[in-house]
């Protein structure tokens, strides 16, 4: 960068003495900046307060009241969650910090979040390791004696309609083994959201689907890799606007949990955020599809069709496995299995269907059911069984 002359020295000093002197006028120079070169971007301190008015301002722009709900909308609660953690093992690790925000939602999306940020530290009855401490800060000093106040965060919890998690496949196994049983049985009953997983980032324009660096690229920065930290980061990122979709009623959306209102009412505001996005890919059904004892030989082409080998036998065998988005899919893919894996005797498959309630809990791990697939007619009985199905109940909550 050239060196400014003592013109230019004497005007940013002018400058600074005037945004030094009046927080207002800081924002007007950022924003003056950001409209006006196309060679600076501006960077915001995550804070409650900043993050508040950035929901505002996305529901604003979409067409949709800044601080009220949408009229005629029914509000719904969600809690934000993240889980500092000794490892990766939800059997083995321990929980070693749990934060959670409380917020709103209507139909248009985010409404508001509470401010006051439940974070809390518990001693995991082990040393934190190494790489731990180092990725969260958090040492064997900060958690000794510590335990998790329960009877704080209780009240958010059973208040809560859907959980959500910026990696709920490592989140909500933690959840669904805490010490206290009403939360405990809210984590394991109630649906759960992933802003990681179910939200296209990369279609967003994002480079990573990993929280921080989303949090910079929408113009966040924020303190160290905590719990409570990623929680407002989280609520952030959730409010960031989409690409218009068409119109729904409440009535029309109600199957997603989010409302149950009657259908004459007027149809909502035409933009989403993220957060809806979100809500849409959680509400449909996936399938999972255990291939149980398949030949050794067919193990390349099952990695290439996107297979993963679970090699802890968490479904109570060892097996591949993968995850089918409908159940067009499902008919495909047990029709390649039956004529690509399995010899012509037949084999046999493990089947789930996963709904907001099971997807990224541990019982998602156990097969519902158990299906032999054979070549021979196998296309006609398929096309008969999906003439029949039904596809399950989607609500987020009872």
């Amino acid at each position: 960068m050239p060196a400014l002359d003592p013109r230019h020295l004497a005007l940013k000093a002018s400058l600074l003495d005037k945004i030094r002197g009046n927080p207002i006028m800081a924002e007007v120079f950022a924003q003056a900046l950001a409209e006006g070169s196309a060679e600076h971007r501006i960077m915001r301190s995550m804070t409650v307060e900043k993050v508040g008015e950035a929901i505002a301002a996305s529901r604003i722009a979409r067409g949709a009241p800044g601080y009220e709900a949408v009229p005629g909308s029914k509000v719904h609660m969600g809690v934000f969650m993240d889980y500092e953690t000794t490892g990766l093992d939800a059997e083995k690790d321990r929980v070693i910090q749990m934060a959670a925000i409380s917020f709103s939602f209507d139909r248009a999306g985010l409404l508001s979040f509470d401010e006051k940020i439940f974070a809390g530290f518990q001693d995991p009855g082990m040393p934190i390791p190494p790489e731990v401490q180092e990725l969260t800060g958090i040492t064997d000093e900060m958690v000794a004696g510590k335990s998790l106040d329960f009877d704080a965060v209780r009240p958010m919890v059973l208040d809560a309609r859907v959980f959500v998690a910026h990696n709920a496949a490592f989140d909500r196994p933690f959840a669904e083994r805490l010490e206290d049983a009403a939360i405990r049985e809210a984590m394991q009953s109630r649906g759960w959201l992933c802003s990681s997983s179910q939200v296209d980032w990369t279609g967003r324009g994002m480079s990573s689907a990993k929280l921080g660096l989303i949090a910079l690229e929408c113009g966040w920065f924020f303190g160290a890799h905590l719990a409570d930290n990623d929680c407002l980061a989280g609520i952030a990122v959730m409010s960031e606007p989409g690409e218009p979709e068409p119109q729904k009623t409440d009535s029309q959306i109600a199957e997603t949990g989010q409302a149950t209102e009657n259908s004459n009412e007027a149809p909502s505001i035409v933009l989403s955020d993220a957060f809806n996005e979100m809500l849409r890919a959680g509400s449909l059904a996936t399938h999972r599809v255990w291939a149980k004892d398949a030949p050794f030989e067919a193990k390349d082409r099952l990695r290439t069709r996107g297979y993963v080998w679970d090699g802890d036998a968490r479904a109570g065998f060892k097996s591949w496995w993968k995850d089918i988005a409908t159940l067009d899919d499902l008919i495909e893919e047990k029709l390649w299995l039956a004529t690509e894996v399995y010899p012509k005797r037949g084999g046999e498959v493990g089947l789930a269907d996963i709904g907001p309630r099971d997807r990224f809990s541990i019982r998602a791990w156990a097969p519902a059911r158990t299906e032999f697939l054979v070549r021979q007619d196998l296309k006609i009985a398929l096309a008969a069984r999906k003439s029949e199905a039904e596809q399950p109940s989607l609500a987020l909550s009872g």
